[in-house]
């Protein structure tokens, strides 16, 4: 009470509705899952205390936080063997179509978490599953998180629940 949580969300494609379709490239198709319906259930239960500055409703999404440039993608359509020149062409790519340079780039996809100067990947609430195990042979994941702060630099910090 008396303070307002910012919440930012970008889509994931573990947590589908109908498990069995393929996740859509498309915002407005995506968008059938789980995670843009928790953001409106705290929405509505939550919204006066709660800003959401994306409503988990976009693949991608770039929010600046005290002047830095922080894009979020899921990160499922990089190839994550070489993740350091993805994250640069996709840093090229967004200032190409916003004249908008990213600082720094938050995506997850891989159940394992990674912090390096120019990204990190936050690992899964939800630690190992069937799509960590069997589809991405991931036999160490675990429950993880980063937690951010973001001031004239930015620091990340990792979360493991064991």
């Amino acid at each position: 009470e008396g303070f307002t949580i910012n919440i930012v969300g970008v889509l994931g494609n573990e947590s589908r509705i109908n498990a069995f379709e393929k996740m859509s490239n498309v915002d407005s198709l995506a968008v059938d899952n789980f995670d843009s319906l928790l953001f409106t259930l705290l929405e509505a239960r939550y919204g006066s205390n709660i800003n959401f500055i994306n409503k988990c409703e976009t693949l991608e999404y770039m929010v600046k936080i005290n002047g830095k440039n922080i894009l979020m993608v899921h990160g499922n359509e990089l190839k994550h063997n070489r993740l350091e020149d993805e994250v640069v062409k996709l840093k090229h790519r967004w200032y190409k179509k916003t004249g908008i340079m990213a600082d720094y780039v938050l995506l997850g996809h891989i159940h394992s978490h990674c912090i390096t100067p120019s990204y990190s990947r936050s690992g899964s609430l939800v630690g190992a599953n069937c799509y960590s195990d069997n589809g991405l042979n991931i036999s160490t994941s675990v429950a993880s998180q980063n937690l951010y702060i973001i001031e004239k630099e930015i620091e990340a910090i990792p979360i493991v629940l064991q």
